[in-house]
């Protein structure tokens, strides 16, 4: 009976190839192998999520610096100085930063950031945009009608 069955069993170099599976160093190569690509794109998904948060922050600070520039715009210039204002926005707390200088005669520079508050200690600012404007007009009505 033995016979038949080795009869029935190819043969490669003298030795009886039977069906076999996968031994246990290529299961462990594999599992290793899918073990990396899984650390892989679990560092790449954690930082994905990080990096949409932290831009979602940057662009709420970017709306309240923009806002408090078109406030600016259409008011009477700031006085010199630095300016520290709190605001609650999207369900934070922020600090808006408003600081005016003189950059030439009768052109100011004014510096808006924005930035999380941080209990006890400083603010993480975000964004910042610098705007000039005209200390004091010199084209006003009159001034074109004498002309």
């Amino acid at each position: 009976m033995k016979s038949v069955l080795l009869k029935q069993l190819p043969v490669v170099a003298d030795r009886v190839v039977a069906d076999r599976g996968f031994t246990l160093i290529e299961v462990v190569v594999a599992m290793a192998i899918i073990a990396l690509v899984v650390a892989q794109l679990s560092a790449s998904m954690e930082n994905n999520h990080f990096m949409r948060g932290r831009m979602e922050q940057k662009t709420l600070a970017h709306n309240l610096v923009m806002n408090r520039i078109t406030e600016l715009q259409v008011s009477d210039p700031p006085a010199l100085g630095s300016q520290d204002d709190d605001a609650e926005f999207a369900r934070q707390k922020w600090v808006i930063n408003t600081t005016t200088k003189l950059a030439k005669p009768n052109v100011l520079q004014i510096d808006v950031s924005a930035g999380l508050k941080v209990e006890g200690g400083d603010p993480v600012m975000l964004d910042k945009v610098r705007m000039l404007k005209l200390q004091k007009a010199f084209w006003t009505p009159e001034t074109a009608s004498s002309q």
